[in-house]
């Protein structure tokens, strides 16, 4: 007995197609050659009609088709994110990061030259007895270490005689040489102590001496002896940022051509007028 009302058309539709079939059938294999369209076509009907039962009874309990296969809904699979995003620019740092910097504990090295200090010109010591002092600035009351004094200069020697350059530091003499020939090169290397300076500055003196004549009566007024030191004269020295610690110490550190920090965009009345004040004072300290 049949239950399903789809099962009853499909046979029905197979009993009326029959003889239709049995017929063509028949004639195919008479015809051959002419036949081959019309069986195809019944070929196609009865496809037709198996997936139009098909469609009818539906899948089975277990949700399975007609090739036995479950079919089970699949979730997205999920693409794999790209790295497209542009690398992030670096922070630029803040005036608070450079300020904690500033003062953190770490070395600063410093190198002046006479040219730093103003003095564009050469040195130039002559006669019997020639002194020249120049003060070379330091963070006051601090200890500096790996201080030197690189001295660069030339001599001429015209008038001959005796000729002697002496080079002291803080009033102690380091050194003396005397000096031969027409002219010649002054190339010394002055180590310095790291004694902690309250003034805030190196006193180096040079001291020239030249002498002609040891006669009693004799001219000593001489123009060809000349001793020169040139701006290129360099002082280089150590510190520790953490031992500056006051403003007034800080003042003592600053170099000789010191930047003044201030906020980027527009400045409001009371920043601007900081600003040109400490620069004015700077300006005024030299």
């Amino acid at each position: 007995m049949i239950k399903h009302n789809g099962h009853l058309r499909v046979l029905l539709a197979l009993a009326a197609m029959a003889p239709a079939y049995a017929a063509t059938h028949a004639h195919a294999q008479t015809q051959p050659a002419s036949a081959r369209g019309v069986q195809a076509q019944m070929t196609m009907a009865q496809l037709t009609l198996a997936q139009l039962a098909q469609n009818q009874t539906g899948p089975n309990q277990t949700g399975q088709t007609q090739t036995g296969q479950a079919q089970t809904a699949q979730p997205p699979q999920a693409q794999p994110a790209q790295d497209t995003a542009p690398q992030a620019a670096p922070v630029p740092e803040t005036a608070a990061t450079a300020l904690a910097r500033l003062a953190s504990d770490r070395a600063i090295t410093v190198t002046l030259n006479l040219e730093d200090l103003g003095i564009d010109r050469p040195i130039s010591l002559w006669g019997m007895d020639a002194r020249r002092e120049i003060f070379l600035p330091v963070p006051a009351g601090v200890r500096i270490r790996d201080a030197q004094i690189k001295l660069d200069g030339r001599y001429l020697r015209g008038d001959g005689g005796h000729t002697t350059y002496v080079i002291s530091v803080d009033g102690t003499p380091q050194f003396s040489r005397p000096v031969e020939g027409e002219k010649g090169i002054v190339s010394e290397i002055l180590p310095i102590s790291g004694d902690i300076r309250p003034t805030g500055f190196v006193n180096l003196n040079l001291a020239w001496s030249s002498v002609i004549s040891q006669e009693l009566c004799g001219d000593e007024r001489s123009i060809g002896n000349i001793l020169e030191f040139n701006p290129a004269t360099r002082f280089t020295y150590t510190y520790n940022a953490s031992d500056i610690r006051d403003l007034a110490t800080a003042w003592s550190a600053l170099p000789p051509r010191p930047v003044i920090l201030i906020p980027p965009g527009e400045l409001s009345k009371a920043t601007y007028d900081a600003a040109w004040r400490i620069g004015t004072v700077l300006q005024q300290a030299g």
